[in-house]
């Protein structure tokens, strides 16, 4: 069967999106035995249309700039939550907490939100969810649509990183990543 340009223009684009959603799902999966939640955080439109209004040129909810400022929240949130967590361990002998933040709502009409794969020690448990809601409250452009869940399977890590499409545009915010120094200060599955 003979196939036309655009075919195959088309076909060799989807093989090269599939291979870079498929290497962000691999190197989430080399941390899953340290993953112990699934966090949603997302933020809140009206505070970033208020905030884009303010300048005389048009900014998008996905513009570059606006891109640098959620993930500065991000980066804010995680200090926050560890900060809550674990006080000053992580200046003493490094933090215990995992975080892996995948951003998505990036396309036209969607609200900006991550999707954030947490690893904490099981003596935080009980008090990680409020920990969350608190920290995100502290961040600029937070909104009031915050999931935390325990951590299932893989299944999370595959719904997290569908939006890794396009190696010019990452879905893992690797700025924001953090990873223990002591894995085993994170409570692993067997």
């Amino acid at each position: 069967m003979k196939t036309t340009l655009q075919d195959q223009i088309t076909a060799a684009a989807e093989q090269r999106q599939h291979a870079h959603r498929q290497d962000h799902f691999e190197w989430m999966l080399a941390h899953e035995h340290l993953i112990t939640h699934a966090v949603t955080l997302t933020f809140d439109p009206k505070k970033i249309d208020a905030y884009t209004a303010a300048f005389s040129r048009s900014l998008t909810r996905n513009h570059p700039e606006m891109i640098e400022r959620y993930q500065a929240s991000v980066g804010q949130f995680a200090h926050f939550l560890d900060r809550s967590l674990f006080g000053n361990m992580s200046q003493r002998k490094g933090s215990p907490l995992l975080f892996v933040p995948v951003i998505e709502g990036l396309n036209n009409g969607q609200v900006p939100h991550f999707h954030c794969s947490v690893g904490i020690p099981e003596t935080r448990f009980d008090v990680f969810e409020q920990k969350v809601l608190d920290a995100w409250q502290r961040v600029p452009f937070s909104g009031h649509a915050i999931k935390v869940v325990p951590y299932r399977d893989e299944g999370w890590l595959a719904y997290s990183t569908k939006g890794s499409k396009y190696p010019n545009r990452e879905s893992i915010d690797w700025l924001n990543v953090r990873i223990p120094r002591s894995p085993d200060l994170i409570t692993t599955k067997s």
